[in-house]
């Protein structure tokens, strides 16, 4: 837990949120999708 504070300050912690809200989207349309088989 402790390089996640590093990495936050680091200049790559804009890269690392990135990729985070494009998987959040599909978790969102995935529980719509939830009544489908």
């Amino acid at each position: 837990m402790q390089p996640c504070s590093r990495r936050r300050r680091m200049p790559p912690a804009p890269q690392a949120a990135t990729p985070r809200p494009p998987p959040r989207a599909p978790t969102r349309a995935a529980q719509q999708r939830g009544p489908e088989p």
